[in-house]
This record gives structure tokens, sequence and C-alpha cells, in this order.
């Protein structure tokens, strides 16, 4: 998700909300989406990796390939699934990469972790959630502007805590929140999908993802 005003400016125009009904009580109306491909500035400045890897440490190889393969400069990473070691506790590097994370201390599985190109200037930007969505921002230092990523891990039966974040002019919302949207692809719609839509459309975020695309692939072994 973007923030409408960012999109703007990077040469893009913004989309209004389309009047598909959905089952309910009342009408709604999906939130914006992106009209397709972005070939804009937008693009030149960053390639954003999304994956929700249910365990990373034995993904670890193919990560690195992907994320040279690919040129990405920013990957937000779902579902991490740490586990303590010994001597260096949930550590996890990356060659090229800074690192900052969130893992989940109650308990295993969760976790999210977002790498940074070393080229690019970044800080962590600490949200607090209490029990609930497991998020950790990562605010980026470029020249001209500041670009703030939230990356954001919601399991199910967990509150989705999305006014934990603090949505700027540049911000870019990159979540898995187990939430089900007939908007990003999902054959049905449930409330915490309604949630995140009414949320995405006061916040004025425009949907990059389209709904052609399937909203996960299931992993099999």
């Amino acid at each position: 998700m973007f923030r409408n005003k960012v999109y703007s400016r990077l040469g893009a125009s913004t989309v209004d909300p389309q009047a598909d009904e959905v089952p309910g009580s009342l009408p709604r109306k999906s939130p914006p989406q992106a009209p397709g491909r972005i070939d804009n500035e937008w693009n030149k400045i960053l390639t954003i990796l999304h994956w929700n890897a249910e365990g990373i440490s034995r993904k670890k190889l193919g990560l690195a390939n992907r994320l040279k393969k690919e040129d990405i400069d920013v990957a937000c990473i779902q579902e991490s699934h740490l586990i303590p070691h010994p001597k260096h506790g949930r550590r996890f590097t990356m060659k090229g990469y800074q690192t900052f994370k969130q893992d989940r201390q109650d308990g295993p599985k969760g976790g999210v972790i977002t790498l940074v190109k070393n080229d690019i200037t970044a800080s962590e930007i600490k949200v607090n959630t209490g029990d609930r969505a497991e998020m950790i921002g990562t605010e980026l230092h470029f020249k001209d502007k500041n670009i703030t990523i939230y990356n954001c891990y919601c399991p199910p039966g967990k509150e989705h805590a999305l006014h934990a974040m603090n949505i700027s002019n540049q911000c870019i919302v990159v979540r898995d929140f187990n939430s089900y949207s007939y908007s990003w692809g999902y054959e049905n719609q449930d409330a915490r999908g309604e949630e995140v839509e009414d949320w995405q459309t006061n916040m004025s975020l425009v949907l990059i993802a389209r709904r052609i695309h399937l909203p996960y692939i299931r992993a099999h072994g």
C-alpha cells in the first residue's frame, strides 16, 4: 500500500474508489487501487520484495539468490520463525543488507524482518502494538525525502493494531494481516478484511496488489 500523496507526486494518478458492492448490511466500496504497472520515478528509487517465509532459517540461501537476482533494495519478510541460538540469540544477517527485526517473544513462529541494502541509510521506528499484530517500522533517508516502510504480520485471532502506525505522506505498508477481501484477490470477504479496507481508505493509501493475482501460494514440504 502506498500513501496517495506519494503516488501522485511520483507521476501516477490516483484512482477513485470503485463502486463494487460486497455482501453486508450496507453497500461497500472497494478501496483505491493502483492502475496496473507503475512505470514512473518510484520504480527507479526502490525495488521491494514482500514474502511470508513460514520460517527463514533454512531458506536463507534461496533468499540471498533472489535478492541478488532481482537487485532488491528492501525485503519485508513475515513469519521468520527464528529460534534462539544458545550463543547468538535470534541473530539474522544477510550479506549486503542491514537487518531490522522483531521476534515473537511469547512462543514459536511469527516475527518480522526488514532487510535494507547497505547503501541506503536507514533507521528503525519503534511500533508499540502490545500483544497484538507484529510490526516494525523502518525509515529510509534519501537526499530529498525520507520514506517510511511498515512491515506487518497479524496472526489469526489477534487485533490488527492498525492505528499504531504513523502514516505520513511518504509511507509504504507491506503486510500480511490474515484478512480476506475481494480487493486483494480472495473469493470471499470477512470482518477483518473490511476493517483493513476502511483503514486504508481513511489513511488515503493506494492498494498495489491486483485482484488478478493470487493472495498467497501455499508451500509444500
